[in-house]
């Protein structure tokens, strides 16, 4: 059995006296594509900001492929990770097309053969301003932005 990706052990986050995360332990293997469900104000966006690194667990570990979440990340295991947040944080007034261009230039790998395909498949109009997306065409191209090492 190979290492998990995400290992959480007895998490717990607190800001003040409001304890957001308590004792969370959880594992994530290889390969495995989970979802965070909840209410309102359960801890998830909090569960995610702590798994990146973002802010500090007040208990507990998290390690991501092997390494402590907050601090031990290097740049070649951030390359490994995507993330899209709930807001979109797409440049506005410029088509599609445009923008991906624009972004293809910050990767060495970027293959835009297979992003065509996927615009194509995700119903992402190329030639449409990025303003003009629908929610879900924004967080699309969102994944696409932030899915290459």
């Amino acid at each position: 059995m190979t290492d998990p990706v995400i290992s959480i052990r007895n998490l717990s986050k607190s800001f003040g006296s409001n304890e957001v995360l308590n004792s969370i332990n959880a594992e994530v293997p290889r390969g495995d594509v989970i979802g965070l469900l909840g209410l309102n104000g359960s801890g998830k966006t909090t569960l995610i900001e702590t798994l990146l690194g973002f802010s500090p667990a007040s208990d507990g570990l998290v390690e991501i492929f092997g390494k402590n979440s907050f601090g031990d990340i290097d740049n070649d295991t951030k390359k490994c990770i995507g993330f899209v947040p709930q807001s979109d944080e797409l440049m506005q007034n410029i088509s599609v097309k445009n923008y991906l261009n624009l972004i293809a230039g910050f990767y060495s790998h970027w293959n835009i053969k297979l992003i065509e395909r996927l615009c194509a498949e995700w119903n992402i109009p190329l030639e449409q301003r990025t303003e003009k997306l629908s929610v879900g065409q924004k967080q699309k191209l969102a994944i696409l932005n932030r899915s290459w090492p």
